[in-house]
């Protein structure tokens, strides 16, 4: 990758329900334990946004995250539940390839959703340089 997954200009920020908040800790025990990780039932477990906080990291005039570990958190609707729920998850750098596929495969999906309104193309205008990190 010559960009990496924590160099993401674009935020996601929401809470999940008492419940709804789920840690993890590693990429494995997430991609074993959790059914929305595994694309059980994807309408009803909806993944909109992600943010991979990489400790002391901070993109452009971010502030930098302030964890200790790299933390994966994914935001999802539960539209049948009308919930919102976390997922947070420790990674490390050796997980990004295997998170990048994961997220690329989730995106598809929330992508076929939308065919029948196109989807506008993705703009490349994410420089690395300013990176704080």
């Amino acid at each position: 990758m010559t960009r990496h997954l924590w160099q993401r200009p674009w935020f996601t920020g929401a809470d999940g329900r008492d419940g709804y908040d789920v840690v993890y800790d590693s990429w494995a025990e997430f991609m074993d334990e959790s059914t929305a990780a595994k694309g059980d039932h994807p309408d009803r477990n909806i993944l909109y946004g992600w943010n991979w906080g990489k400790p002391h990291y901070g993109y452009r005039d971010d502030e930098p995250f302030e964890g200790d570990s790299d933390t994966l958190i994914t935001y999802w609707i539960l539209p049948f539940k009308n919930v919102l729920m976390t997922l947070e998850v420790t990674v490390s750098p050796n997980d990004e390839d295997a998170v990048a596929t994961w997220l690329a495969d989730r995106g598809a999906w929330l992508a076929s959703v939308w065919w029948p309104v196109g989807m506008i193309p993705a703009h490349d205008d994410m420089p690395p340089a300013g990176d704080t990190g």
